[in-house]
């Protein structure tokens, strides 16, 4: 995918002021009580530092960074009497990894990314070794295009801005919107997959 360009955490990994409860020393007068209370609180600092970096670590050695995402179909795009079944990104995790590291996606897939509120989203092909269409709607229409997108062999990476608020982003096989004749204006239908199944 091009995936949605992350934004600088505001949350550190490890606070210099987390501190186990308990630990602090409330023994005065007693030096060795002391010093033994003192190494607890030091105790306290690192194992309270393993708490907060331990999952980040473990989170991040579980998920390969070379594995691309398969997300279930959940829902479909009518465009020009074509049907194109659609990998629903949704949470942020999803939205950051999208199609990366996916070295083919075939003419009858794509990826739709929702964003509820709308807003004006950044793409980039950071991790994406094939061209990609990406479309930027809003309720549907067609509003900016980002044509046959080039994997990113620069740094930093180029990035694909709808310039408006919207609350769907499409992204096709390279040269889809050629060959389905899609421009600005254009109006895609989706619907979600339970919704198909249940007009069946």
């Amino acid at each position: 995918m091009a995936n949605l360009k992350p934004a600088k955490s505001t949350h550190p990994i490890y606070s210099p002021n987390l501190k186990i409860q308990g630990l602090h020393s409330r023994f005065i007068g007693n030096p060795r009580i002391n010093q033994a209370a003192n190494n607890l609180d030091r105790i306290g600092w690192i194992l309270g530092g393993l708490l907060v970096v331990g999952p980040v670590i473990l989170s991040l050695l579980s998920s390969s960074p070379h594995q691309p995402q398969s997300l279930p179909i959940s829902a479909k795009a009518l465009v020009a009497n074509q049907v194109i079944e659609l990998e629903v990104a949704r949470t942020p995790q999803q939205q950051a990894v999208g199609l990366m590291y996916r070295t083919d996606l075939p003419a009858n897939r794509g990826m739709l990314f929702l964003f509820n509120p709308p807003q004006t989203v950044n793409f980039w092909m950071k991790n994406v070794p094939i061209h990609l269409d990406i479309l930027f709607l809003k309720d549907g229409v067609v509003k900016a295009i980002a044509p046959k997108a080039s994997p990113c062999t620069t740094t930093p990476c180029p990035t694909y801005s709808s310039g408006i608020p919207v609350n769907q982003v499409l992204e096709l096989r390279g040269g889809q919107v050629e060959r389905l004749g899609l421009k600005i204006g254009s109006r895609i239908t989706i619907q979600p997959l339970n919704h198909i199944t249940q007009q069946k």
